[in-house]
């Protein structure tokens, strides 16, 4: 046997055996970068699953809010229309001369608003060169509040929308008197008309 083929062979050998190593290590690298890229996938998984099960909460929490925010918005309403209801004061006129016994007056007075509505109903025309003319009795005051005149339409009822001329702090009485036409700054007419 040659001695040169005898080293030969367990050179290459030896060369085999490292170039099965490198393959080794190469195939076990692979498989390394292989789990951890698995367990990547697998950790952005189960956070992709815990950011949707806290969406679906969060969700559920907005939807919660939604409807209390409704329920009280609604809670708001109704209260605002107690409280506009509370503040308004309505007052029937009786009549004080038996000319006016058929007339029906009524005052929707609201204070907030510092303005009102008149109703008249059967309530014969004044004379010629006369208008009616509305006050409002206020204990601040020594005379009445000057609310304005008031036309009657040409039907049996009329609305008319005032303002008295000063603040009304506690509106006592309202009455409506007849005064000469274009009305007057203080009333000088006979009351026809009065409820408090």
């Amino acid at each position: 046997m040659n001695p040169k083929s005898e080293t030969w062979f367990p050179r290459r050998y030896l060369w085999l055996a490292a170039a099965a190593a490198v393959l080794v290590l190469a195939f076990a690298q692979i498989g390394v970068d292989d789990m951890n890229a698995r367990h990547a996938t697998l950790q952005q998984t189960a956070d992709n699953l815990a950011l949707r099960s806290e969406l679906a909460a969060m969700t559920k929490v907005m939807f919660t809010l939604q409807q209390q925010t409704s329920t009280q918005k609604a809670q708001i309403a109704e209260l605002e229309k107690r409280d506009s209801l509370a503040r308004v004061r309505i007052v029937t006129l009786a009549a004080q001369d038996s000319t006016y016994a058929r007339a029906v007056v009524v005052v929707v007075w609201d204070g907030e608003m510092q303005q009102g509505i008149i109703q008249l109903a059967n309530v014969p025309k004044p004379e010629r060169g006369n208008v009616y003319q509305l006050w409002i009795t206020d204990p601040k005051y020594v005379n009445p509040i000057n609310g304005g005149t008031v036309t009657l339409n040409n039907g049996d009822t009329t609305v008319a929308l005032f303002k008295p001329d000063q603040p009304v702090a506690s509106p006592a009485a309202f009455a409506l008197s007849v005064e000469k036409a274009g009305g007057v700054p203080k009333a000088e007419g006979p009351m026809v008309l009065m409820g408090k």
